[in-house]
């Protein structure tokens, strides 16, 4: 009984705190904000999250996963289709008030993380592997050859589309296309 009282406050805190962070971002959502939309007391977040930063770490959690190859195109398609189509998907993904949080989120998090080493849970190399699985993947079906090693293309790919997603959160720019563009492009390799 008291876990699913749980669950429900624990469900009722991400629900607000993707709400809040929505309309105002992370930055300016409070503690005590989130726990008055929930219907709940600030010491509800700390019980159950820690805090503010892993309560929003939880509520935001699918904008630190690499979206999926299987989310745009089928194995077999050709390899520069594919990414433009990844392109334009991570592009679409990371344009709405959530990625913006999100963004805001993951450099607080780097900061600390820099600080407090010994609080990091976050592990982006999986995230790397599993997308450098799929890119094999999808090179083998369409019988084509990675301009790099699967984990280094898989790192470039991240790394380009999350300094375009930091460019846009400053500017409102690039447009969609051009995630698709520099994705695609990736995959003629070095000239």
């Amino acid at each position: 009984m008291r876990s699913a009282a749980k669950a429900r406050s624990r469900q009722a805190l991400l629900d607000a705190a993707r709400e809040l962070a929505a309309k105002e971002g992370y930055q300016a959502c409070s503690v005590d904000a989130v726990a008055t939309l929930a219907g709940l007391t600030s010491g509800a977040i700390y019980s159950i999250f820690g805090g503010k930063r892993q309560l929003f770490a939880a509520a935001l959690a699918d904008y630190w996963v690499l979206p999926s190859l299987h989310e745009v195109a089928e194995p077999g398609a050709p390899l520069q289709e594919v990414m433009y189509a990844y392109g334009q998907h991570y592009g679409e993904f990371m344009s709405g008030p959530l990625a913006v949080a999100a963004i805001d989120l993951g450099i607080e998090d780097v900061a600390h993380r820099r600080k407090h080493p010994q609080d990091d849970q976050h592990n982006p190399t999986s995230e790397i592997s599993r997308f450098a699985a799929e890119l094999s993947e999808y090179a083998d079906a369409a019988g084509e050859t990675l301009p790099l090693a699967p984990e280094e293309l898989a790192t470039v790919i991240d790394r380009s589309l999350g300094g375009l997603a930091l460019a846009r959160l400053q500017t409102n720019e690039p447009a969609g296309t051009l995630f698709g563009y520099v994705a695609a492009s990736l995959m003629r390799g070095p000239a």
